[in-house]
């Protein structure tokens, strides 16, 4: 039986536990492998509740999934990028260590849908991050 909480606090091994799970769930996304510190700074944002709800699922055995939903999206993702030398950093580790991610990312094709109702793109809540086990899917746990 799946029991979810909301974080309200960081620590290391939270984000040991959801960049563990992120890296199996999404292996190609850029996220989860980005320099160990930068990641762990995004999961101390996610975790305070000022910036927004980090939920997080888990099973009688291991966290399964989880969830953030960034209150304002443009004032998160500018604190994400108080951070560039982080962030150049793990582009460079990328260079060398997957270059494959480098290419998907070129050349892949990103969307975004928001559902305005009387916000402007800064004031409406937006899902920054979902995932779930490779195991626990279509069970009902993203929902």
């Amino acid at each position: 039986m799946e029991q979810v909480k909301v974080v309200t606090s960081y620590t290391t091994e939270l984000a040991k536990q959801l960049c563990d799970l992120h890296k199996s769930s999404l292996p190609d996304d850029i996220t989860p492998n980005l320099v160990e510190s930068y990641y762990e700074f995004i999961i101390s944002l996610m975790a305070n509740p000022k910036n927004g709800v980090l939920t997080v699922a888990h099973n009688s055995e291991e966290l399964i999934g989880f969830c953030f939903v960034a209150f304002n999206p443009g004032d998160f993702s500018a604190m994400i990028a108080e951070r560039r030398v982080l962030l150049i950093k793990s582009i460079v580790k990328f260079i060398f260590t997957r270059p494959g991610l480098i290419v998907d990312l070129c050349g892949s094709v990103f969307g975004k849908i928001i559902l305005f109702e009387k916000f402007n793109e800064k004031q409406c809540p937006e899902v920054f991050a979902i995932c779930v086990s490779r195991n626990e899917r279509s069970t009902g746990v993203g929902s």
